[in-house]
């Protein structure tokens, strides 16, 4: 009787030794994962003025006038589609190229709104429905702000551009949006 609660009371030992360990490895293993946008959360919250995203190229893409199908600006593209990158987004961001873009896949084609919490650039934000049509522009928004900026309809993509693009390349509503992927 004595051998058989000798083995239990070092089974439960050996059991609580793995718990413990796993409990101070885990954590470490699940920071190593590369396709987090919180990668760095640590350097965010320790100091968030310094953190700045680099821009990951995941194709490209370019608004296109209605009227005259002529191209009015090629971008350089970076993909939120993920709910963590969506959130994300261009949060810490200190600047952003002028051939630059990030595209939200949005899945569900419905009104969308954006905000600009920890965004420290001023974006302008292009709401576009399924057939790849503008819905409607946030021009200019204020960065740090957490003011709702809402589409005027129907949208399952949000292209986020530099602020002053849309006015600066004559975008308006029914241009359409095309990209790929590279």
């Amino acid at each position: 009787m004595k051998k058989t609660i000798q083995k239990v009371g070092m089974a439960l030992l050996l059991l609580a030794g793995i718990g413990f360990v796993s409990l101070q490895v885990g954590p470490a293993c699940q920071r190593q994962n590369a396709g987090s946008v919180y990668e760095n959360s640590e350097t965010t919250q320790e100091n968030p003025a310094s953190y700045s995203p680099p821009f990951t190229q995941e194709g490209v893409g370019s608004f296109l006038s209605a009227t005259t199908g002529d191209t009015l600006q090629n971008f350089r593209v970076e993909v939120a589609e993920r709910p963590d990158e969506v959130q994300y987004g261009m949060m810490y961001r200190k600047e952003m190229a002028e051939d630059m873009a990030m595209v939200f896949l949005m899945g569900t084609e419905e009104p969308q709104s954006f905000w600009m919490r920890n965004t420290y650039v001023s974006l302008d934000i292009v709401f576009v429905n399924s057939q790849g049509a503008v819905v409607s522009i946030q021009e200019n928004c204020t960065p740090l702000t957490d003011t709702p900026r809402p589409s005027e309809g129907p949208a399952n993509v949000v292209v986020e551009v530099p602020g002053g693009t849309a006015k600066r390349i004559g975008l308006t509503p029914g241009d359409r949006w095309v990209w790929g992927r590279l």
